[in-house]
């Protein structure tokens, strides 16, 4: 998976990024971004580690 704002992403991250996503770790946002700078929910923490847990 690719988000359209890969450009933005801290290069030691961009790696780990794309493989989270391929994992379906992380899925982003709506309009296919990711938005490295934004803030995480609550409610969007609580999805990654209850993916992380689930895999």
């Amino acid at each position: 998976m690719s988000f359209k704002d890969e450009a933005r992403f801290s290069p030691w991250a961009a790696e780990a990024i794309a493989e989270a996503a391929g994992l379906g770790l992380v899925k982003g946002r709506s309009g296919n971004v990711f938005l490295p700078d934004a803030e995480l929910s609550r409610a969007e923490s609580a999805q990654a580690i209850y993916n992380l847990l689930s895999k």
